[in-house]
């Protein structure tokens, strides 16, 4: 699909994991973004892949907890995003998030 979607009317810009966005970045990229609405991104599992649709983030202790939804199982849960910087695996969707992928964060320019 297209870089920047019209995914609810707004456009968006695609973040992928890696060098230039390793994942305490991207996790903070994460939360400043879920400040504006929420975040679809892909998240992988040991075995697997999907979708998934960050809700919100609040306030947690010294760090942030995070919500995610994944519209395949309908699951939604709540996380400490310092798991996620850890490395550690989540429980979501009946088997378990290890990693952010790639975000489609609100803000994305314009496509010609």
């Amino acid at each position: 699909g297209p870089t920047a979607g019209g995914l609810l009317g707004i456009r968006h810009r695609r973040v992928a994991a890696g060098p230039e966005w390793p994942t305490a970045r991207l996790v903070s990229l994460l939360v400043e973004a879920l400040a504006r609405g929420p975040v679809v991104a892909q998240v992988s599992g040991p075995t697997a892949s999907c979708r998934g649709i960050f809700l919100q983030a609040r306030a947690a202790g010294k760090g942030h907890a995070l919500q995610l939804h994944v519209p395949s199982t309908g699951e939604t849960a709540w996380f400490n995003a310092q798991d996620l910087l850890d490395g550690a695996s989540l429980p979501v969707a009946g088997w378990r998030v290890c990693a952010v992928v790639e975000l489609l964060v609100p803000g994305g320019k314009e496509e010609p």
